[in-house]
């Protein structure tokens, strides 16, 4: 019940811990929302929308958006000030429209073996944190999976990473069949 799930999440910030809420729909993503736990895990094999939304998270590692399989859809949402990536997608399909992904000290986007359509979006800021820089940076389009490989009238700005492949900006290693334009 939710008074159960305030009970344990009370508890849980009494004694130090952070919560992470794990969330099978959407009916339980809206209960979830209203705890006062900034990380939310997704567990859905099928289909999750999130339109009009703030996802800031504490400064733990927390990715803000994980997929993993089914199709989760971004709409007017703002995902800031997170440990974690910003979004990372691995083998799921992605949806981004009219969004921000601003200071996640994890890096912005990854993308791996998904598919993905971004559009109207901004990935700025990314990747800058305290114990030294993120290994994506802005977005990275790591091995594509099936679908469409859109990426389409975004801004990607200010973003910072560092590895052996240098990531920063937008990192595309090898030829990959990704359509972008603006």
């Amino acid at each position: 019940t939710d008074t159960q799930a305030r009970e344990m999440e009370a508890y849980a910030l009494e004694i130090g811990l952070d919560v992470l809420v794990e969330v099978h729909d959407e009916e339980e993503l809206a209960r979830a929302l209203k705890l006062k736990s900034p990380l939310i895990g997704v567990n859905n094999s099928g289909a999750l929308t999130l339109e009009n939304a703030v996802v800031q998270f504490s400064p733990t590692g927390q990715d803000a958006v994980s997929c993993s399989g089914g199709r989760v859809t971004l709409s007017r949402v703002l995902i800031f000030d997170n440990g974690g990536l910003g979004v990372f997608a691995n083998g799921c399909t992605l949806v981004v429209d009219l969004s921000t992904i601003f200071g996640n000290r994890g890096g912005g986007i990854d993308l791996l073996l998904s598919s993905y359509d971004i559009t109207n979006s901004f990935v700025i800021e990314n990747g800058r944190t305290t114990g030294g820089i993120s290994p994506v940076g802005g977005v990275h389009f790591g091995q594509p999976g099936l679908g469409t490989l859109r990426f389409v009238n975004n801004t990607v700005a200010g973003n910072i990473g560092a590895t052996a492949a240098g990531r920063a900006g937008i990192i595309c290693p090898g030829a990959l069949p990704v359509s972008m334009a603006n």
